[in-house]
């Protein structure tokens, strides 16, 4: 499971980005038609259904090309981390266990834009890496101990669509649909034998594998328009 504090960071920083929209708005008081920079955060994290880190905040760049056609440049950047201390019922001795997962995507959208909407699609590259380690007590009354460490190499190539619907001129959601290419590789090290002896057994074990899959509800954004850059611009498709 994840600690509540980076469950909350999404929002933390939303509200920041909302504040300096504000900020922006007061500043110029001029209308425009379409946004430069978006930030959102995934809403399938608020049920624990979320195919990206909870703690990970969405960035979208549009521009126009020279033609005049809708484009955005996409991020996003986050991180799991998961810090446990498990203690049996019986005997209460504790078995630690943490992990760090840093997580980062770039891609690339075309758009079709309408009064208050937006078709889009594109591709993204991701990639999260994870260590993981893990201290177990095997048996306690001979006091053995297992020491295991867990390094995961995960990158992804997803396709999307997606639909994008403005609530406000400065509040919009969206929903992605995503079929995704993974390339998987984990290293399993681990050291067990008597507490206080060296250690007696050892495991080396590498797993490397491709997946694919379809997500239909891959990312739910509540998205926040931060600026208000090009003004008086007719929408193109």
């Amino acid at each position: 499971m994840r600690t509540p504090i980076f469950l909350s960071l999404p929002c933390g920083l939303l509200l920041f980005c909302l504040c300096f929209s504000t900020n922006l708005q007061a500043q110029k008081a001029k209308d425009s038609l379409s946004t430069r920079w978006e930030a959102g955060a995934d809403l399938l994290s608020l049920f624990d259904k979320n195919n990206v880190p909870s703690a990970s905040l969405f960035f979208r760049r549009n521009y126009t090309d020279a033609a005049g056609r809708h484009r955005a440049l996409r991020f996003r950047v986050g991180m799991d981390v998961l810090d446990n201390t498990y203690k049996d019922n019986a005997s209460f001795v504790p078995e630690p266990k943490s992990s760090i997962s840093p997580y980062l995507s770039i891609g690339h959208e075309w758009q079709i834009s309408g009064r208050r909407y937006r078709w889009f699609y594109g591709a993204d590259v991701c990639g999260q890496y994870s260590d993981e380690q893990r201290y177990i007590i095997l048996s306690i009354d001979d006091s053995v101990v297992d020491d295991s460490r867990t390094k995961i190499l995960r990158l992804n190539l997803s396709g999307f669509i997606g639909f994008q619907y403005d609530l406000t001129p400065r509040l919009a959601v969206s929903l992605e649909s995503a079929f995704t290419i993974q390339y998987y590789h984990s290293h399993f090290m681990a050291e067990s034998g008597i507490y206080g002896l060296p250690a007696s057994g050892f495991s080396d074990t590498k797993i490397t594998e491709y997946n694919s899959a379809f997500r239909p509800f891959n990312v739910i954004h509540f998205i926040f328009k931060l600026d208000k850059s090009i003004k008086n611009a007719k929408r193109k498709t």
